[in-house]
């Protein structure tokens, strides 16, 4: 396979059209428009692994919100039980042994409530300590669907790019718009390195585009079937006939 990004010689002289021979031109436009074809093709597929890695990220936060959540609420529960049982009334019925058990009961409850408090306190976030986790979920996503609109966008461009009427100056304003977006996301959402190194899997990548893939030929299997089914139908109906009996038309 040629490797298109290798500038060859064209021996073009000068930057102003007039001064270069036409057909030098033509083939210097041909390979620039081949070395932008390869650019936005890999900038595309950069768009695709960043929106994957933006929606594993979201994913983890709200894993971890659960999780809190779920933490607190049990934490809150033993804490309650083990306080109430430390109040409750000292009748005389109460053995030493009984006593003894509550109050170690009622020190675990207030354990517990401090705990439940340090649990909310992580899990509402404080925007002196850590930011919400629901934020940054939210910031994720939104991160991960504009860089999915970026690829495509991208592949808007490239089928464009047949089109006889544009010259290598638009090819040059199409990418550098394609890079300036590229930077707001870049600060949009930040991504652990630990994320980087996962999706620096090429089977991880590969697959999760290859399912992709495979449920679009899927859908177009199912469209294609049934468009052929309802030509059949509509071949085995019968025309419409009409006959005429005494004059009239049935």
């Amino acid at each position: 396979m040629d490797n298109r990004l290798k500038r060859a010689p064209l021996g073009v002289q000068g930057h102003d059209e007039e001064e270069a021979d036409e057909k030098q031109y033509k083939k210097y436009k041909r390979q620039t428009r081949g070395e932008y074809e390869d650019l936005m093709m890999e900038f595309e597929f950069r768009c695709r692994r960043a929106a994957m890695m933006n929606y594993y990220e979201a994913s983890g936060y709200d894993k971890w919100i659960s999780r809190m959540e779920i933490i607190a609420a049990f934490l809150g529960t033993v804490s309650v039980s083990a306080v109430a049982a430390w109040f409750a009334p000292k009748t005389s019925w109460f053995s030493s042994s009984s006593m003894e058990s509550f109050s170690q009961l009622g020190a675990v409850g207030m354990i517990g409530v401090a705990g439940a408090c340090l649990v909310y306190f992580l899990g509402k976030g404080s925007s002196r300590v850590i930011p919400s986790l629901s934020r940054r979920a939210d910031v994720n996503i939104a991160a991960g669907a504009a860089w999915q609109r970026l690829a495509q966008t991208t592949r808007s461009f490239r089928i464009r790019l047949d089109n006889p009427k544009l010259d290598v100056p638009d090819y040059a304003t199409w990418y550098e718009h394609l890079l300036a977006e590229r930077e707001k996301l870049c600060v949009m959402a930040s991504i652990p390195q630990s994320t980087y190194d996962r999706f620096n899997d090429p089977k991880l990548v590969y697959n999760i585009l290859r399912q992709r893939r495979q449920m679009f030929l899927q859908y177009l299997e199912l469209e294609h079937s049934e468009l052929e089914d309802f030509k059949a139908k509509v071949k085995e109906e019968p025309k419409e006939e009409t006959r005429v009996n005494d004059g009239l038309k049935i």
